[in-house]
């Protein structure tokens, strides 16, 4: 019998209820907005797994550097900022005993991070933890965690403490004299004792690592060679180790000795389990590049002798050790002079690999600077030095001229150029290399790539190689074509395989077959019978990529895999995946249409190992007989997850409305770690088994967020006016009412609407801006998705935007009279274009943008020295044609054209130093704006880049952003520099005085 409430009830309830909500607006009135100086308490961090899947290793690090340290009152003062200083315990512990843990007596940073993170979720702490919590190891300023291969052991880096805030950016007494060291801890994670080391020299120049199949950790540093026995713990130390390699079975180490005084120089062999070294061959040379054979009974390298004016380009011999397990190895050496084959002007670079077969060796030659071979001949305009030139070799018939011409600072910019002048500059400074192949028994040496072919991977046989040749098809603004060959890995022989080619061939993992894209098909070729088949002609769909709005040929979707023995390809479509056979019967969809189905695009959750040098060829294939974990993602609903594939059934494993990805499995166990967040929940990692049951989390990022207004995010679907669907993400701030009218940012850049469960850490960001600082102050922020037609790009995305934001407003969130727009780059330029044309902004900011498209074809040059034609015609641009084919279409798609239109207050913000759109665009737009009297300010920040790196610059454009938007948008006092600029005149550095000799402008 239900028992009915008295009045009483009802009123105390009635009661309870109106306090529950009081109490609710009085915490969410006490949360703070996110400010540029609360940026540095985020944080990210990163899980590693051993690999039986018993321990893992944590470490959280600060998202980013920047700190800013300012005085605020009581009351906007936000959690206490980071402090620096010594720790009064450093977790450093002795060279034997237990890992050690923090002293209680907390440093000042210490105590900050147990606020804000709690004690096992310290930023300078490495946390070492049995996955079922029975035991953990804490080392304080612990780094770059790595298991051993037996799961018994962990090696980490212990990093140097921080300087305190008295004695920063001054030299500690005796600092000069000090050189650096890298501190290596190893833990014994069974009894707990700790080896430390202490190594001489910079972190970058420090190796470490666990040999597989050996109970052995090695350090390697420019000192030497440290070998630490696990199980008997005994230590080795080998001074002066240049290079090393083990045996597969890690059961010997070959070795280079170099020293200063090139006494005891040599290759060594030591064999690990009996303790023993065996010298190969000594002398006081330099010895490199080692290189052991397939049957590991033979071992190849170089031995130079740096003396005299040889230093500038020692000469390299050849050295060749047979019979390795004899008393007496063999020791062959060959000079290159004695091969045949050998190019005039070349010489040999440190790289050697033997063939599968141990009959010849892989070489790697470059161009000799010191002969007297091309570089001679340009100089001297004579094929041998001392002879007189050639009466038909015209520049050389007239010698006064030549002098003037080498004398005079003039570069030569040619119509007939293959690159630019500017190109050609930049690439003089990077060597280029050539393969080779050297037959040891005869001596003989083939030279297989060259100035215009280059090699693209070898057959697991190495009997053949792919090789591309782009020079027929040079182009400033074309996509990349090649014509691609077969190459004979021991004549050097080519044969045509594919001409005008565009894309990527790909090697089976066996390097039996070769895989392409054309027409619209996938094309196998074989190099065992030289033939080329069509492999998908007659699967029941077409697997060009539908999504692709570029200019020129049209891509697949792409490769995912290969299935054992190499009988078929898993190829990917839009959604699903399909099996297709090589020998070109129909392809079946290994997702039954699942993915089509329910719009969730699968994709291998554990795609395949594919690098060569230290992978098992049967780990770069896929077993589809066994059970398969595929991610998902909903490509409307933006779900994603794993599933399992087991025969024709799938299954869903954890699919839900959250970003889940970065899974990772044990090697030897079944046991996963993956990343689970969304946009109000910092991504953590999760640690379960493959069905993703019982998981349990590992990590504790960002709690303080809590503290701090956040918001939520919503998709809203539109269309543009051709009637394509489209979506955005709207994000609404915390605390919101419904039917209320908000102030609006809107940003934008191509598609975004996938980004909907993606965490947004806050940042002092160098191009664009970071949403937290709007949302946590009441802004909507909209980032629609743009659909592109050709040809229009600048149009289309103003078309797109627009639709977006009547939609928003239909919704009844934003106030259409207090929208703003804000891009950088790309976005930058819809800013400039948008504000000329009737829109729906009160003020618009955009950064980095290209204002003349007329004269972004004809001046600009990037930070490779390439023009920026490709980018208008083929590129993201989407023009499909020059200024010289299509002037109209450039003139109605640059801003610069519609100035007189323009009637938005504009902030336009550039680095003048921007090697990827020149400044010039901003200037130029800024300066006709001007002549006109339109509301434009331009941030024209000095010495900066396409995106602005200094922490002072980016600091100030976010501020100006905001006080930009802040005034227009919700009507605050406008800033002096908003109303009245800021006159050089008045600024801190405006006596500072030019260095002599300046050619840089000084607004530049």
């Amino acid at each position: 019998m239900k028992r009915c409430p008295t009045p009483i009830a009802l009123l105390i309830g009635s009661l309870f209820v109106v306090l529950l909500a009081s109490s609710l607006a009085s915490a969410q009135s006490a949360k703070a907005r996110v400010t540029l100086r609360d940026v540095s308490l985020w944080r990210n961090h990163a899980v590693r797994l051993s690999d039986d899947g018993v321990w893992y290793a944590v470490r959280y690090r600060p998202s980013t550097s920047d700190t800013i340290e300012e005085e605020t009152s009581a009351s906007e003062a936000g959690p206490e900022a980071p402090a620096d200083g010594d720790t009064a315990a450093d977790g450093d512990s002795p060279e034997t005993g237990k890992a050690t843990v923090p002293s209680p007596k907390w440093s000042e940073a210490e105590r900050r991070d147990i606020d804000l993170y709690g004690e096992d979720a310290m930023t300078e702490v490495l946390y070492i933890r049995k996955a079922d919590g029975a035991k953990e190891h804490r080392v304080t300023r612990g780094t770059s965690p790595a298991f051993s291969h037996d799961s018994k052991w962990i090696a980490y880096s212990v990093a140097p403490k921080k300087k305190s805030q008295s004695t920063r950016g001054k030299p500690e007494k005796n600092e000069a004299s000090k050189s650096e060291r890298v501190v290596i801890e190893l833990l014994n994670l069974g009894t707990e004792e700790v080896r430390r080391w202490e190594i001489e020299g910079e972190s970058s120049s420090v190796s470490v690592r666990f040999p597989k199949k050996t109970q052995d950790f090695v350090i390697h540093s420019k000192s030497g060679l440290l070998l630490f026995d696990l199980e008997r713990s005994a230590e080795t130390y080998i001074g002066n180790v240049g290079e090393y390699q083990f045996s597969k079975d890690s059961q010997l180490l070959y070795y280079t000795i170099k020293t200063d005084d090139r006494h005891g120089n040599g290759v060594y062999r030591r064999d690990m389990e009996r303790g023993t070294t065996r010298t190969l061959v000594s002398g006081p040379d330099i010895f490199s590049a080692l290189a052991l054979n397939e049957g590991e009974d033979a071992l190849a390298l170089f031995r130079s002798d740096p003396v005299g004016e040889e230093k500038k380009a020692p000469k390299k011999r050849l050295v060749m050790i047979s019979q390795l397990a004899d008393e007496q190895p063999d020791v062959v050496s060959q000079s290159p002079e004695e091969w045949t084959g050998m190019p005039e002007g070349m010489v040999l670079t440190p790289r050697l690999d033997w063939s599968q077969d141990g009959t010849r060796l892989f070489l790697a030659l470059k161009k000799d600077k010191n002969s007297s071979g091309d570089d001679a001949k340009e100089a001297s305009g004579s094929d041998k030095q001392g002879e007189e030139p050639s009466e038909s070799n015209d520049a050389a018939a007239a010698p006064p001229e030549t002098a003037i011409v080498a004398k005079a600072a003039v570069d030569v910019w040619h119509w007939k150029d293959e690159a630019l002048q500017s190109e050609q500059m930049l690439r003089g400074n990077r060597e280029r290399t050539f393969d080779a192949v050297l037959d040891t028994a005869n001596k003989t040496l083939v030279q297989l790539s060259d100035d215009d072919l280059r090699l693209r991977g070898r057959t697991e046989d190495d009997r053949w190689a792919i090789g591309a040749d782009q020079t027929p098809y040079v182009s400033d603004w074309d996509v990349t074509r090649a014509d691609y060959y077969r190459v004979d890995l021991i004549t050097g022989e080519r044969k045509l395989l594919i001409k005008r080619f565009v894309g990527r061939v790909d090697m089976f993992p066996a390097g039996d077959q070769a895989l392409y894209w054309r027409d619209g098909h996938y094309w196998v070729y074989h190099f065992a019978d030289d033939t080329h088949r069509n492999v998908t002609n007659g699967t029941s769909v077409s697997f060009v990529n539908a999504e692709h709005d570029y200019y020129g040929s049209s891509p697949a979707y792409g490769v995912e895999g290969f299935t054992s023995g190499g009988g078929s390809i898993i190829l990917r479509h839009r959604h699903d995946l399909w099996l297709q056979p090589v020998d070109g019967t129909p392809g079946t969809c290994l997702t039954q249409g699942v993915g089509e189905e329910k719009k969730i695009r699968f994709r291998l959750g554990l795609p395949p190992e594919r690098r060569r040098d230290d992978v098992e060829l049967e780990e770069r294939y896929v077993d589809v007989s066994s059970p398969l974990i595929l991610s998902g993602f909903g490509s409307q609903s933006k779900k994603s997850g794993y599933f399992l594939l087991t025969g024709d059934t799938i299954e869903t494993l954890l699919y839900e409305p959250r970003q889940i990805r970065s899974l990772h499995k044990a090697k030897n166990a079944d046991v996963v770690t993956f990343s689970e967040g969304d946009f109000q929940n910092c991504p953590e990692t999760y640690l379960g088994d493959s069905r993703f049951e019982h998981s349990t989390r590992l990590t504790r990022t960002n709690p303080h967020q809590d503290d701090f207004k956040w918001g939520r995010r919503i998709l809203v679907d539109y269309t543009n006016k051709d009637g394509v669907p489209l979506q955005g993400i709207l994000t609404i701030p915390e605390g919101y009412r419904q039917g209320s009218r908000l102030p609006m940012i809107v940003y934008s850049y191509e598609k975004l609407s996938d980004g909907l469960h993606r965490y947004s850490t806050p940042r002092i960001a160098g191009a664009g801006t970071s949403e937290a600082f709007y949302v946590s102050d009441d802004y909507l922020y909209l980032q629609p998705d743009i659909h592109f037609r050709l040809r229009t790009s600048h149009s289309d995305m103003h078309e797109c935007i627009d639709e977006a934001i009547q939609r928003v407003v239909e919704l009844g969130y934003a106030d259409e009279n207090r929208i703003g727009y804000l891009g950088h780059s790309f976005g930058g330029h819809a800013a400039m274009f948008i504000s000329t044309q009737k829109n729906r902004f009160a003020a618009i900011a955009g950064g980095a943008g290209v204002s003349n498209l007329v004269q972004g074809f004809n001046i600009d040059i990037v930070s490779d020295g390439s023009n920026e034609q490709d980018y208008y015609i083929t590129g993201q641009g989407r023009l499909t044609a020059s200024p010289a084919d299509d002037l109209g279409l450039y003139l109605d798609q640059s801003p610069i054209f519609h100035a007189k239109k323009m009637d938005t207050p504009l902030l336009l913000y550039h680095g003048t130093a921007d090697t990827v759109v020149k400044w010039e665009h901003s200037f130029g737009f800024y300066n006709i704006l001007r002549f006109l009297k339109k509301p434009v300010i331009l941030l024209s920040y000095r010495g900066e880049g396409h995106g602005l790196r200094d922490f002072e610059s980016r600091k100030d454009l976010q501020l100006r952003l905001k006080q930009f938007f802040d005034h227009h948008l919700k009507g605050a006092p406008a800033a002096a520099w908003i109303t009245d600029g800021v006159s050089f005149a008045d600024r801190p550095d405006a006596k500072k005085k030019e260095k002599p000799g300046r050619t840089v402008p000084p607004w530049k």
